[in-house]
């Protein structure tokens, strides 16, 4: 009975061994290890089980054969299993030991998946591109590492891998890195069927991202040398030693079109000769043939066979173009088109002589300008060295030009200037020199002068043609000019000292009213030093507080009341000492200065009235002059704006003192800007009326309060019987017009009693007061009436 269940138990033991071995054939290498291990352990349990029983021999022989077999198969499938990869798909090969080490170890990437795009292994050199782990890319698809942009090409190739499966791709590829970034690759991969018929692709990669980066790089410097020499007007174009064109400008594609567009290299003779063999020595010398020979820059010209097959003449200038290791690679070629200069010598040798003139003449009054007149003038003083004769320079200002300009318009002085130049050319001999210096100065160069009094007669001729009426656009107009005369070598020889000599005389004659000339003296120099050191004194003198102010009282004349004063600018200089106004006003005038002063005075005597009042006093008339530059300023209304508004003055208790010359200037813009002052509640007056010259049917246009006789015929009135039937109808006129008047010099009780009697009806001089410092001013208001009025 245990035999028999011995040997039943044996058999069992075999069916199930060879059951199990059956599985494992069909199942995944986990798997059947697995089995195959149970498959062995089994076959071994049931040898052994049949040696222990006493079984018959024949028995026992067979039995641990069949085991013995099922054992040994079993341990030869163990040994292969784990000899074999881990997975079939993933190592097909015949040598899996040496492709394992290339697979681990190459530079190149490498990675496998299968139809659905699933990864399923990856090298490392793989991973580094993309810096996912192995782990990491086994759960991933090959759609995670591409650009979205590409997903549906790549889906494209997975879905037709079955019409692909003995043909390799090749292309390239940006992969998706696990950082964002990316990488460009060139791909190369086959699919590949396996014995299970099983099918996964492996795809080699190389990574070409900085060849493409350098790639690029290099395409954006050539677009960017191709954008540069674009801006090129004149052709260029880059020749290799072949005669190549290997780059050209757009002016050169332009310039020859019809082969520029053909296909296919472009050699440069074809394309600037039409020609099908190179340049000779007989007809062109070729530049490329040149700079080969010599290794130097080279210059031809040539005719080029254009658009439309005409031909130009062009400057061919070709210079080396070397490679890295400095060895000449071609030439880089330049040409400018003379077609037009070389057809026309004339047309050239005009433009030539217009560029000279144009840099050597005034472009408004086609006379030489300041470079030619020095030229000439250094040429006549040498003149002088040698010879016995004299050289006079001439230097003319226009008086009064400026106001022309200001108020007529740029177009009108422009014309004017053009007159005087026209007039002043028809003067002057062919061997003199007549110069336009700049705006209305003018330069005559007078040479080989025998006599110094034949100066003097060239100066009067000069004046009398410019004094003439001119017409210009419906406007009379009329020009005087000041004109200063130096002398070579008397005065000086260095060119640039005579102008500076004749310049001082220039201002002298201006200075003594103008439409005169003068010749220069050595006092003329140390008046000139002077005012140059009074200028730069009184651009100083605002900021350092040299000025003050003085005020001279105004009474009633009728009942002797305090009803105003005349605010009167002093300069305390700390070295010079006293400056009287008539030496530093008209130069505060002409430099612009008094713009400034002009409203510091008017703040201080402002805000001293206003102090008076705060003081309790009755408030007075503060009268102030103002020049005629501060009224032609264009900020003029605004800055007594200005002043009424930061002072606190009432506008009425202020008083501006206007000269008639300046009204009568521009007698419109000047009705206008005392209206605007008017409206202000400022008080005006005209300042020293009878001395200027006014036409009454304006006058009674100005709205003035006030008008102011002049000391000059105050002083004689008692003596002189002109005088004072001068102010009797200036006093007549003002009260027909409604207007009150200010007498100013007032010296002496008879002169009083004039004025009184003749119904005028303020007064100011000496008789009441000189002009006194603020501190002192303050007794006119403690008094009833001054001393010395009756």
């Amino acid at each position: 009975m245990a035999t028999t269940m011995a040997l039943l138990t044996s058999f069992l033991l075999i069916l199930c061994s060879y059951l199990l071995w059956m599985v494992a054939r069909q199942t995944n290498d986990k798997t059947g290890i697995r089995v195959l291990s149970v498959t062995t352990l089994l076959a071994a349990l049931g040898l052994g089980l049949i040696q222990k029983r006493h079984l018959p021999a024949a028995t026992i022989s067979l039995s641990s054969l069949l085991l013995s077999v099922l054992f040994l198969f079993g341990v030869i499938r163990l040994y292969h299993s784990r000899k074999a990869p881990q997975n079939r798909i993933r190592q097909p090969f015949k040598h899996p030991e040496q492709f394992y080490a290339f697979f681990q170890h190459g530079g190149a990437g490498m990675y496998s998946y299968d139809t659905t795009g699933h990864i399923l292994n990856a090298n490392p050199a793989f991973c580094s591109m993309i810096g996912y782990s192995e782990q990491e890319l086994k759960t991933m698809t090959i759609l995670d590492i591409t650009l979205p942009q590409e997903r549906n090409e790549t889906l494209n190739r997975l879905a037709q891998f079955r019409k692909k499966l003995n043909e390799p791709y090749n292309f390239e590829k940006t992969y998706l890195g696990k950082n964002g970034s990316t990488c460009i690759g060139h791909f190369t991969g086959k699919w590949i069927v396996n014995d299970d018929d099983s099918i996964y692709a492996v795809a080699l990669v190389q990574d070409i991202t900085e060849h493409k980066n350098a790639d690029q790089a290099v395409l954006k410097e050539r677009e960017f040398l191709q954008t540069v020499i674009d801006g090129v007007a004149d052709p260029i174009m880059a020749i290799s030693t072949d005669h190549h064109v290997i780059l050209a400008n757009r002016a050169a594609r332009e310039a020859f079109p019809e082969r520029a567009l053909q296909p296919g290299p472009t050699l440069c003779y074809q394309l600037s000769h039409g020609s099908d063999s190179p340049c000779t020595d007989n007809n062109h010398k070729c530049p490329l043939s040149q700079v080969l020979k010599t290794g130097k820059e080279a210059r031809e010209i040539h005719e080029h066979l254009r658009a439309g097959r005409e031909k130009r003449t062009y400057e061919i200038k070709a210079s080396p173009l070397y490679n890295e290791d400095h060895s000449i690679c071609g030439i880089i070629e330049t040409s400018r088109d003379l077609t037009d200069i070389l057809n026309s010598e004339a047309e050239l040798n005009e433009k030539t002589q217009h560029l000279h003139f144009v840099t050597t003449h005034d472009q408004l009054t086609h006379l030489p300008n300041k470079e030619l007149f020095f030229d000439r003038l250094q040429r006549a003083t040498f003149k002088t060295l040698r010879s016995t004769l004299f050289t006079a320079l001439l230097f003319i200002d226009l008086d009064r030009f400026k106001h022309i300009n200001d108020s007529l318009g740029h177009e009108i002085g422009d014309q004017l200037l053009q007159e005087v130049a026209k007039r002043l050319s028809t003067s002057v001999r062919k061997t003199d020199t007549l110069a336009r210096m700049g705006g209305d100065e003018f330069l005559i160069i007078i040479e080989e002068i025998k006599e110094l009094s034949h100066v003097s007669t060239v100066a009067k001729n000069f004046m009398e043609t410019i004094r003439p009426p001119y017409t210009i656009d419906g406007h009379e107009l009329f020009i005087t000019p000041s004109m200063g005369i130096s002398l070579a070598p008397t005065d000086a020889l260095h060119p640039k000292e005579l102008l500076a000599f004749a310049e001082i005389a220039m201002y002298q004659a201006k200075g003594l009213g103008g439409n005169k000339y003068q010749f220069y003296t050595a006092e003329m120099n140390s008046r000139a030093k002077k005012r140059i050191e009074l200028e730069s004194y009184l651009r100083k003198a605002v900021n350092q507080n040299q000025f003050t102010l003085y005020y001279q009282p105004q009474f009633d004349i009728q009942t002797g009341n305090l009803v105003g004063c005349e605010a009167l600018l002093r300069w305390q200089h700390p070295e010079i000492g006293t400056i009287l106004p008539h030496d530093f006003i008209p130069l505060a005038e002409e430099t612009g200065v008094i713009i400034e002063i002009g409203e510091w005075v008017l703040q201080d005597a402002c805000r001293q009235n206003k102090k008076w009042q705060q003081a309790g006093h009755s408030p007075i008339r503060m009268a102030v002059n103002i020049s005629a530059r501060q009224f032609r300023e264009p900020g003029f209304l605004e800055m007594i704006e200005r002043v009424v508004q930061t002072t606190a003055l009432s506008p009425e208790w202020l008083e501006l003192e206007i000269t008639e010359s300046i009204l009568m200037k521009d007698i419109d813009s000047a009705i206008n800007i005392l209206k605007c002052l008017k409206e202000k509640g400022i008080h005006l007056a005209i300042d020293d009326f009878g001395t200027g010259y006014s036409s009454l049917s304006y006058l009674k246009r100005f709205p003035l309060s006030r008008l102011k006789i002049d000391r000059s015929f105050i002083r004689d009135i008692t003596t002189d019987g002109n005088d004072a039937s001068i102010t009797k109808a200036v006093i007549a006129l003002a009260h027909s017009m409604n207007l009150k008047v200010v007498a100013e010099g007032i010296e002496t009780q008879e002169q009083l009693l004039f004025l009184k009697e003749k119904g005028c009806e303020v007064g100011q001089g000496y008789l009441y007061s000189p002009p006194v410092a603020k501190e002192s001013f303050d007794s006119f208001f403690m008094d009833e009436k001054p001393d010395n009025r009756e």
